[in-house]
């Protein structure tokens, strides 16, 4: 396992639209590129789910019941880490916190998600986590 870790939160909806956040153009990392629902990296002597309420809160001022999935390895030049991802249901409005890290979001059905994925518009980890959700864990 890496020494970096981040948790990632999809956020879905009960008609089966999935949040979806455009990165700013000034972000370090994956800029104008599109990652779901929250995530961050892990502080000190958090565990996944601490991280991944934490994440949730500061970012989207929302809490609800978070469910483990899978985590994943991702080694890139730009970063490296191990991903822990969660999923929730969330059916209300959805507000970012941290506006200045976020130039759009919204509520997207799956065939514009794959679309993104298809025109290499997600951030490459997070293209890797939407296929293995998508193919292994969408009901």
């Amino acid at each position: 396992m890496l020494d970096k870790k981040s948790a990632v939160i999809i956020i879905k909806n009960s008609s089966g639209q999935i949040f979806i956040h455009q990165r700013s153009n000034d972000k370090d990392l994956f800029p104008f590129l599109y990652g779901l629902g929250a995530g961050g990296k892990f502080e000190i002597g958090e565990i996944p789910e601490q991280a991944a309420k934490r994440e949730l809160k500061e970012e989207l001022d929302i809490e609800g019941s978070l469910k483990f999935l899978f985590n994943f390895d991702f080694e890139s030049p730009e970063v490296t880490h191990t991903i822990f991802v969660f999923e929730m249901i969330y059916n209300n409005a959805i507000e970012i916190r941290e506006k200045h890290k976020i130039q759009w979001s919204g509520w997207l059905n799956l065939n514009d998600a794959d679309k993104l994925l298809e025109d290499k518009k997600l951030c490459p980890d997070t293209a890797i986590l939407y296929k293995k959700w998508k193919d292994e864990y969408l009901k």
